[in-house]
């Protein structure tokens, strides 16, 4: 497995900070998985679980919410959503989701 990590602007400006882990080249793509993370907690968490995954054949995805892990930039901004938070969550997500669906074509499914 190999990791790609990335960013990328909403429309508030905030930088958000996502995994992507890809099958070694000699393992077939079968597909492509988008994580959320849950409350309290950071997309690098589930690693032990993309590894498992991407040597099944898939890709995975994961960005840190806002308020969490990378994104949250620093200590003083963990916890922190800034204004309707949740509702830009469910938007950045989405963005995310817009982002892979743009770059599928780069993988060649079995």
């Amino acid at each position: 497995m190999r990791r790609e990590d990335f960013t990328f602007k909403d429309e508030q400006g905030v930088e958000i900070y996502t995994y992507k882990w890809i099958p070694d080249e000699q393992i077939k793509i079968k597909g492509v998985i988008q994580i959320a993370h849950g409350m309290a907690e950071t997309a690098a968490r589930y690693e032990r679980f993309a590894e498992f995954i991407t040597n099944e054949g898939y890709v995975v995805y994961a960005n840190d919410h806002r308020g969490h892990g990378k994104t949250a930039k620093c200590i003083e901004n963990i916890g922190y959503i800034g204004s309707d938070g949740f509702n830009w969550m469910i938007k950045n997500m989405k963005q995310l989701n817009d982002i892979i669906k743009k770059n599928i074509q780069i993988f060649q499914f079995i």
